[in-house]
């Protein structure tokens, strides 16, 4: 059955994906945590999963460590969902290109000024004012140009999350110049041309994992969830217990093949989406993480700085992790606040 996504509906994944994500980079930062299979895939990183499930090794801080960064891909296939009902199935008409950008690169830029003003606080206070400053990585952020220029980003970005506002800009630009008001060939094409390209890459063996982890981190590597966006906003939502049954547990499966493996974030999203049936407190809660959710994923990193989990030993881990959610969610709506109010 084919439904549509309510604005309280989108808002619930918004907020269940939010805390997988700011959960999974805390925990897997802490030592002894399994790592994930997240830009690369490496077969020993399954074993490690398994062996400490199997030794009951804090498997809610290794679950989280695993799993938690598939918020990712929610959060994309909620985008190619919401673009296709703003400027398709809305009421805005024809939006030239150069409008579209600016308008979305603008948005972003005023969702991350306030959170550069803490970043600058923080680095200046560690470092000193006599430190070198990453100017390069600035304007690589500010210009949404950093996961085409490091090959491995992570290691010289601004805020190891803020990686991902170089791969949503790259999403609208994609989404304005090759999907916006055409068929779904384009679509189908770009999903073949994805799955090709991760495929190669995984085919080159474990030991090579350069040009994975390149696609990962740009539009390539990330596309499929978010052309099933753009494909459910289209056709409409199915969703129901058997998809999430299934989808569930094929995503178990695909995640201990490196070819499989390129599927799982939309197999998990699909999954997902019948919790949008979710009722009463949890669902209140989670709409309003929603709500907060780019407040929220704009401060955690900063956050999380502060508390240093590589320096925390897991079994002393848990009230750590229960205070940075606290002060994130706090901080979050003092920000969300200040955003809403200073406009530029």
């Amino acid at each position: 059955m084919e439904h549509k996504l309510t604005r309280q509906d989108t808002n619930l994944l918004k907020g269940l994906a939010i805390v997988a994500i700011i959960l999974h980079n805390f925990c897997h930062m802490l030592p002894r945590i399994v790592a994930e299979n997240e830009y690369t895939y490496h077969t020993f990183k399954n074993v490690q999963l398994l062996g400490s499930l199997e030794h009951g090794y804090h498997v809610g801080l290794t679950l989280l460590s695993y799993f938690g960064h598939y918020g990712v891909p929610v959060f994309l296939l909620l985008s190619g969902y919401g673009l296709v009902m703003k400027y398709e199935r809305g009421t805005i008409g024809h939006i030239s290109v150069r409008d579209f950008i600016f308008y979305n690169a603008r948005k972003l830029w005023h969702l991350l000024w306030i959170g550069l003003v803490l970043w600058f606080v923080l680095f200046f206070s560690e470092h000193g004012f006599h430190a070198g400053f990453p100017t390069r990585a600035l304007a690589s952020l500010l210009t949404f140009t950093t996961n085409f220029i490091f090959k491995e980003p992570h290691l010289q970005m601004i805020m190891g999350p803020w990686w991902f506002f170089g791969l949503i800009m790259q999403m609208y630009v994609v989404y304005r110049l090759l999907f916006y008001r055409r068929s779904d060939a384009w679509l189908l094409g770009a999903a073949v041309v994805s799955l090709v390209l991760l495929a190669y890459a995984v085919s080159r063996g474990e030991e090579d994992q350069t040009l994975l982890n390149y696609l990962r981190y740009n539009c390539v590597g990330e596309m499929l969830p978010f052309i099933t966006g753009i494909w459910m906003g289209r056709h409409g939502v199915i969703r129901s217990w058997t998809q999430t049954a299934v989808c569930g547990i094929l995503f178990l499966l695909c995640c201990f093949n490196g070819y499989a493996w390129i599927l799982t974030p939309v197999l998990l999203s699909l999954a997902l989406l019948q919790l949008v049936t979710l009722r009463g407190t949890l669902r209140r809660a989670l709409e309003t993480l929603g709500v907060l959710s780019a407040s929220i994923f704009v401060v955690h990193p900063l956050v999380r700085a502060l508390f240093r989990p590589a320096h925390i030993a897991p079994s002393e881990a848990y009230w750590p992790l229960l205070f940075y959610l606290l002060i994130t969610l706090m901080v979050a709506i003092v920000y969300k606040y200040l955003n809403d109010r200073i406009r530029f």
